[in-house]
């Protein structure tokens, strides 16, 4: 018995839970709806009201008052429920709220209570109560726990309203059962209104998310496409083709393009001596230690095992100069400190070039012409600066 108690409680919860995930949406949904909604309420109320004053002269005089306040009651619910419109629309994202919506059906169902009592001094129908139930069933969409409360509500104030107007015992009972099965019609259609809406929406939130997971994922790929995976800088592609765009723009622009390649000295010593994770460690803070020293315009990038390149926009060879220098003094001068408590002295040989305004190159000529920078560098005992013109 706990148990079944327990699981009954739980799936409650859930289907609670279930609710508040769909409950915007059904308000939107029946946002959508309220046209149709008070379109056919109202129509159905004037036409009511016109059949009701244009059949007082036949109606005998001990129903003319029942008539009268039909009539009346019709157009007051009319105007309301025009009002009603108006407001939820004009303030809909302020305003409108599932509190809103379930004032409206509830004073759409004992509308149809006063009405169904009015009538009992003429026709003696329940008509209105039973189109009314099966409106606000079909077109308000209401949780199923506020469905249960609306609907118990509405009919136990009509048997209420038919026991203090309804004197004909006969009559009486058939109402009550007509109206009884009103509300139990308005509550199945508001039961599967609601499980429809629930099970839809619940499946376009789910494709929702599923696409934008995968849009999360296809940026993260494009990402890290363009980067490289050890360092986090630009890989040798997504270089190129940033180079690309900065010689265009340098060309269309009438301003030097510089290069910088650089090359860590003796790097195979390190993976020989201390193992390739202190390598990757190396090179991690390498790169950290280069994209400190340049500025937020340049783009530097790892090409290769211990190699890197930077392109610096509106810069001459001079100026490139200095900033290798800088460079080349910043790895000499801070050891590198590992995880394993090892320090480390790196330096590096860098090659520069640059494509002045006046001259006419390729991205190509420029990789040439530093790799012919740097090797000379490397000639020379290492840890120094070489430059080379565009040939």
């Amino acid at each position: 018995m706990k148990k079944r108690l327990q699981f009954l409680v739980q799936r409650i919860q859930a289907l609670r839970a279930e609710h508040d995930k769909v409950a915007q949406a059904a308000l939107q949904d029946t946002l959508q709806r309220q046209p149709l909604l008070l379109g056919l309420a109202i129509f159905s109320m004037l036409l009511g009201a016109k059949v009701n004053w244009q059949s007082i002269g036949a109606l005998a005089p001990t129903a003319l008052q029942g008539i009268h306040h039909a009539s009346s009651l019709n157009l007051i619910m009319a105007v309301w429920l025009i009002s009603a419109g108006l407001f939820l629309n004009w303030g809909r994202s302020k305003y409108c709220n599932t509190t809103a919506l379930l004032a409206l059906a509830t004073s759409f169902l004992i509308f149809g209570v006063l009405r169904a009592a009015i009538d009992q001094w003429g026709s003696g129908s329940v008509n209105m109560f039973s189109l009314c139930c099966v409106f606000t069933g079909t077109l308000i969409l209401i949780r199923p726990a506020h469905a249960i409360a609306l609907y118990a509500g509405s009919y136990l104030l009509f048997y209420i309203a038919m026991a203090l107007t309804q004197k004909n015992p006969v009559i009486l009972a058939i109402n009550q059962a007509q109206g009884f099965a009103a509300a139990a019609l308005g509550l199945l259609l508001a039961f599967l209104l609601w499980r429809k809406h629930t099970v839809t929406t619940l499946l376009q939130q789910q494709l929702q998310a599923s696409n934008e997971e995968l849009q999360r994922q296809k940026q993260q790929l494009e990402i890290l496409s363009q980067l490289d995976a050890l360092t986090g800088l630009y890989n040798r592609r997504e270089f190129d083709r940033l180079a690309n765009i900065e010689l265009v723009r340098a060309k269309r622009e009438g301003s030097d393009t510089a290069i910088i390649m650089a090359d860590l000295d003796f790097f195979k010593r390190i993976n020989d001596c201390f193992g390739h994770p202190t390598g990757d460690e190396v090179i991690q803070k390498t790169a950290e230690a280069l994209s400190q020293n340049i500025r937020a315009s340049d783009i530097v990038a790892r090409i290769g095992g211990e190699e890197f390149i930077i392109l610096l926009p509106k810069t001459s060879l001079d100026e490139a100069l200095v900033v290798a220098e800088k460079l080349r003094l910043s790895l000499q001068e801070n050891a590198i400190q590992t995880q394993i408590s090892q320090t480390i002295q790196m330096t590096a040989s860098f090659g520069v070039t640059a494509m002045a305004t006046h001259q006419q190159g390729s991205l190509n000529a420029l990789y040439a012409a530093a790799d012919l920078a740097l090797y000379a560098a490397k000639n020379k005992g290492r840890n120094r600066v070489e430059s080379q013109n565009i040939s």
